[in-house]
């Protein structure tokens, strides 16, 4: 059992790396400089790079023993491959950041330093986005969307999140897409005990940035996963 007062901390951090080669790089240098002191695990999910990213991350990898890699056999999207990420890991939190290096993990691992209760989970939202309009406004709809939808209140739902371990692997997603995001937030807070701090982050954006999010394919799987979830969410549960 965790104390509230100055329990010990270790955090699983995965990374999704798809086509990173110019990202992945800078970003782990960064990352591990706020680690100091930390029980920690890297795990870089490779998801079918046609690039150097992996070549790159078994480079870190030989230096590092904490650092893991998976190699997808075939590009299981940035969900896919957080669940892979999850399947391996063996830390009490577990946190996903994008290997493209939009976070600010000197922020991030602040905050995680500060946490003294073992029940909080910490919900990142971000500040001064440097995104298009188009982008921004698409996020602010959906995150009203997500939010209307599940009965919920975030200001952001597709920020990093320090999740407790037992408690997510004991739930059921499997949004190939971002929208795991949603499902994980959406099912942890049927919890009566769930308890959230929200932080606000700063974006940093990335080295070289292409954005995916609004791909049509994408945005068409992220739909379907959404309507699926739905149904399971409301209708397949009053059915049971």
């Amino acid at each position: 059992m965790f104390q509230t007062k100055n329990f010990k901390k270790s955090v699983s951090i995965i990374l999704p790396a798809y086509n990173e080669e110019h990202n992945i790089s800078f970003f782990l240098k960064k990352l591990l400089k706020y680690l100091n002191n930390l029980d920690y695990e890297i795990i870089i999910v490779n998801d079918f790079s046609k690039d150097k990213t992996l070549k790159i991350s078994k480079l870190f990898s030989k230096k590092n023993k904490k650092i893991k890699i998976i190699n997808n056999k075939k590009n299981l999207g940035f969900g896919g491959s957080f669940k892979e990420g999850v399947k391996i890991s063996k830390k009490d939190y577990i946190i996903v950041l994008p290997g493209d290096g939009e976070t600010n993990p000197k922020m991030i691992f602040n905050e995680f330093k500060k946490l003294n209760n073992p029940n909080e989970t910490l919900v990142f939202f971000w500040k001064n986005q440097k995104r298009k309009f188009l982008r921004k406004f698409l996020s602010f709809l959906y995150t009203k969307i997500i939010n209307f939808s599940f009965n919920m209140s975030f200001k952001y739902v597709n920020g990093p999140v320090f999740y407790n371990a037992a408690e997510l692997k004991k739930l059921n997603f499997s949004s190939k897409s971002f929208f795991f995001f949603a499902e994980i937030l959406s099912q942890l807070q049927l919890n009566k005990k769930f308890i959230y701090k929200e932080v606000c982050l700063q974006y940093l954006k990335p080295r070289k940035y292409r954005s995916e999010a609004l791909r049509y394919e994408l945005v068409i799987s992220l739909i379907k996963e959404y309507l699926i979830f739905m149904y399971r969410f409301y209708f397949k549960k009053r059915k049971s």
